[in-house]
């Protein structure tokens, strides 16, 4: 395997030292060459009468990526002098893992779950070049998020639910013989993401480089490359002295760690569905949801640090879909 970092910067800087430092991180990465994952799952669900039934699970997942992710970030855009040095660090985030437990249940007619679910990017490596407790650090921070749901389900037609004791999950609905069945559900969830984690999200990524620089900043970029099976993945230039973005309302600003977060990213949302099941093997589904989307970036600006704003591109995102199901 095989890393590398392209870093862009509509400036004549130096950065040598700090590619230097990234091809040693790289290195590192590669000589790890037996990349192993594993994951685990247990489940609890007593006996279960015909209309009543109950379960638990506990998962966990860890494992190294498949395109590791290296970001470099400068906070001091240096010279070609000696008198003025760039401040930099890199780092390099290589395993993902993820924690999740849920709980189903069905009574008659009535169905329920809900879940928790808790992920991790950690930072395997850095480095850092004439940094002391500097703002190129901010990233250098493992990338966390949280997420949990609640759903419910009710049949207006059918029999019953279907409950897989072995998963601990509900797995379908029973219909009468030759009668269709009808399924109302209704679900709710919530989802966060800080560090690495936003910043791998599309719409995170694109209102975290609105906030930070002004469209004409062109000696600040924040950007990221997808080389093939290779990633080089971010770049971010200037967190010491951001010119005006469009979150930081005419002033500069320097990002700083407020309990191990620069960034954080939200997604809040719900669902309402209708399943029309023809038959065991076919069935419709019509599906409304509505999803809201907040960032959040912590700054030496005490009137703009860790206030939620709404997503520049997809502030509030509505969709319907109707699809139909068919199994073999």
């Amino acid at each position: 395997m095989q890393l590398s970092l392209i870093i862009i910067l509509m400036q004549n800087l130096q950065l040598t030292n700090l590619l230097v430092k990234m091809q040693k991180i790289e290195t590192s990465i590669d000589s790890q060459s037996l990349r192993l994952g594993y994951a685990a799952r247990l489940t609890f669900s007593p006996e279960s009468s015909s209309s009543t039934a109950y379960g638990l699970g506990i998962g966990y997942s860890s494992t190294p990526l498949n395109k590791p992710i290296m970001i470099g970030v400068v906070s001091v855009l240096g010279e070609d002098t000696p008198d003025v040095s760039s401040i930099m660090s890199a780092s390099a985030y290589n395993t993902y893992s993820n924690f999740c437990v849920d709980a189903s249940a069905v009574f008659g007619a009535l169905q329920l779950n809900a879940g928790y679910a808790a992920q991790n990017i950690d930072m395997d490596e850095s480095a850092n070049y004439n940094t002391g407790d500097d703002a190129s650090k901010v990233f250098q921070n493992d990338g966390e998020g949280s997420a949990y749901w609640l759903e419910a389900g009710y049949l207006l037609m059918g029999d019953s639910y279907k409950f897989d004791a072995a998963k601990a999950v509900v797995s379908g609905v029973k219909l009468r013989d030759n009668q269709a069945g009808l399924e109302l559900t209704a679900r709710y969830g919530h989802e966060e993401k800080s560090n690495v984690l936003a910043l791998l999200d599309a719409d995170a990524h694109a209102n975290f480089k609105a906030y930070m620089y002004d469209e004409d900043a062109t000696a600040h970029t924040v950007g990221s490359w997808d080389n093939d099976d290779k990633v080089a993945f971010l770049a971010i230039a200037n967190v010491g002295d951001a010119d005006a973005g469009t979150g930081t309302a005419g002033t500069d600003v320097t990002l700083e760690q407020h309990e191990d977060e620069t960034f954080v990213y939200k997604k809040t949302g719900f669902a309402l569905n209708a399943n029309f099941y023809v038959n065991d093997n076919a069935t419709i589904k019509a599906e409304f949801e509505q999803v809201s989307n907040e960032y959040k970036v912590y700054s030496d600006d005490s009137s703009l640090s860790g206030v939620w704003n709404d997503s520049a591109n997809m502030a509030s995102v509505s969709t319907l879909r109707i699809r139909a199901q068919f199994k073999f």
